[in-house]
């Protein structure tokens, strides 16, 4: 069984300011059975932190 785990995304204004496409593309391309996400998806908690890093996992 092959897992990708991910972690620390902060989806919100002080962190990624990257390419959302290009990296959940990277992380598609890996042959994998599960992702594993562990964690700390927003950065304050907001609400549209959720909503953005929600957008970004279902694309996975």
């Amino acid at each position: 069984m092959n897992v990708l785990h991910i972690s620390d995304l902060h989806f919100g204004p002080r962190h990624w300011e990257g390419n959302d496409k290009v990296l959940i593309k990277k992380i598609n391309s890996f042959d994998t059975d599960i992702v594993i996400n562990t964690g700390d998806n927003t950065t304050d908690g907001l609400k549209d932190e959720y909503i953005e890093a929600k957008r970004f996992l279902k694309a996975i």
